[in-house]
């Protein structure tokens, strides 16, 4: 609600520290990223936002920032009486940020009867960054990764998204996001260059540096990884986009099937050759669960399909997806 430059990456930013605050908790089956973030800004009732995420209650809010100042409101809303089961407004500092999301996501886990002990409240402080120009960046950076999933100088894109991601590292190294999506320009890199098939963006430079970057990037997500769901992608990522290949069958698994929200980046490359189609598929339908707009988990649960010899099934979904979205992967 405020006009500086970085204002709206700073609300974004704020918007996914909550949700991945109330995240931590097992008893409540948080919308992702994706999903909610479709709604931002749309003139929607509260019901028929709630009836396409599939959730009973919804959270919104608004930021207005002017300097070091913020207002923060924030709402709790039951979707099927539109009735107001929490409110509060925030008149803060920039640098008190992160304890404003923690009482929200606190105060919304109360409102909906979630206990809460000392281990879940330590669980909930852990989650996210605290360094508000670190989430900022990510931020921008995001906007360019999926900008670079849609358009064709998917490279440029990216090389783009990664300067945000560095500055995202710089100011948070333990930012384990910044280095999952900052690999995937490497793996683009060298995935393009094993099919032969290199954009005209990818340098002699580029090829020379993606494979140590690629180790770099998994490396240091495992490292950091903050739940088992993390490791496991991680630990397929490394395994196939370097050539450790042994044991990477028993990865896929646990990668397809490791409680949580996200499969590996390209897990749906290993599925079908290794014939786990089905499995591909019920990982990805997990996925699509849990953050119910997400383009990626529709086209690879369509893949998949297509893998299991379904492929009057495998158009019948894409046609019902494209009811959702129009993306180019879709298409």
């Amino acid at each position: 609600m405020s006009n500086g430059p970085d204002d709206d990456y700073f609300s974004d930013g704020l918007t996914e520290e909550i949700i991945n605050t109330l995240a931590q908790l097992p008893d409540l089956l948080v919308t992702a990223r994706t999903s909610a973030f479709h709604f931002k800004d749309a003139n929607l009732p509260i019901e028929e936002i709630a009836k396409q995420l599939g959730v009973h209650h919804v959270v919104e809010g608004s930021v207005r920032r002017a300097g070091d100042q913020l207002r923060i409101t924030a709402q709790l809303i039951r979707a099927s009486d539109g009735f107001h089961l929490w409110s509060q407004s925030y008149d803060r500092r920039t640098q008190d940020t992160f304890a404003v999301k923690s009482d929200i996501a606190e105060k919304v886990a109360s409102a909906l009867n979630v206990f809460l002990d000392d281990a879940m409240r330590e669980r909930m402080q852990r989650a996210g960054t605290r360094n508000v120009e670190a989430f900022i960046a990510f931020q921008k950076g995001m906007g360019l990764y999926e900008r670079a999933h849609q358009e064709p100088n998917q490279i440029s894109l990216l090389k783009r998204a990664n300067a945000q991601f560095e500055n995202a590292i710089a100011k948070s190294p333990e930012m384990v996001e910044a280095y999952h999506y900052h690999s995937d320009l490497s793996s683009h890199i060298v995935i393009s260059h094993a099919a032969g098939e290199l954009d005209g963006n990818i340098t002699a430079t580029d090829l020379e540096r993606a494979p140590g970057e690629l180790t770099n990037d998994y490396q240091q997500t495992i490292r950091y990884a903050k739940n088992a769901n993390q490791l496991r992608n991680a630990e397929f990522g490394l395994a196939l986009l370097t050539g450790q290949w042994q044991g990477l069958s028993t990865l896929t698994d646990l990668s397809l099937t490791t409680e949580g929200c996200e499969t590996a980046l390209w897990a749906h490359l290993v599925g079908g050759p290794f014939g786990k189609a089905q499995l591909a598929l019920e990982g990805f339908a997990r996925m699509l669960q849990c953050d119910p707009l997400r383009v990626r988990s529709m086209v690879h649960m369509t893949g998949a399909m297509l893998w299991m010899g379904e492929a009057g099934k495998a158009v019948n979904s894409a046609e019902e997806y494209l009811q959702k979205s129009n993306h180019p992967w879709l298409v």
